[in-house]
């Protein structure tokens, strides 16, 4: 009688041993992937908030360009004795206070942003127009002792963001701002 070779089973450990191994290089190679798509998401998210916010800026430029009375903002003149924050402290809160909404012709990806941008504007004071070689230094200006003249600007202060951060529901927000001088 002849005796049976006993297999010590070395194959199917070593196999087993190769299926965990490529297992786990799928696992990681997933979870690569997810993150990867992600990112890309979380980038074009901001590129459209991006957008948004830039419209909102269009638009108020739009706005100032065409209004001919003083817009209704916050004066935070000199004479006004107000004093505005550089960045109004509602901007990154649900709350609507000060804010308008950008007219729906300046409005862009509507379908796919986060909310509708809004924009926010400060009048920091008015002025005397003045070339920027001086030419307008004469016997009629201030340094000789004479009135100011009659204010022919207004400066302003304006905040855009791409929407109200409450309604984002952890979309990215994106806050830009810009100092405008409109002649009135």
């Amino acid at each position: 009688m002849k005796k049976l070779h006993q297999q010590q089973g070395a194959t199917l450990l070593l196999s087993l041993v190769f299926l965990l191994m490529v297992t786990v290089m799928s696992l990681a190679s997933i979870q690569g992937v997810k993150l990867q798509q992600s990112m890309s998401t979380n980038l074009n998210d901001r590129a459209l908030a991006f957008q948004a916010a830039e419209s909102a800026l269009r638009s108020v430029e739009v706005i100032l360009e065409s209004t001919a009375t003083t817009l209704s903002t916050i004066n935070c003149s000199l004479g006004s004795n107000i004093t505005c924050p550089p960045v109004p402290s509602n901007t990154f809160l649900n709350d609507d206070a000060g804010w308008s909404n950008v007219p729906e012709d300046f409005r862009t990806n509507i379908t796919t942003a986060a909310g509708i941008p809004q924009y926010h504007i400060q009048l920091l004071g008015s002025g005397v127009s003045s070339s920027s070689i001086g030419q307008n230094n004469n016997l009629n200006n201030t340094q000789y002792g004479v009135n100011n003249g009659v204010p022919t600007e207004q400066f302003y202060r304006i905040t855009v963001r791409s929407s109200n951060p409450g309604i984002g529901d952890g979309r990215a927000i994106v806050v830009l701002q810009t100092t405008i001088k409109r002649n009135i």
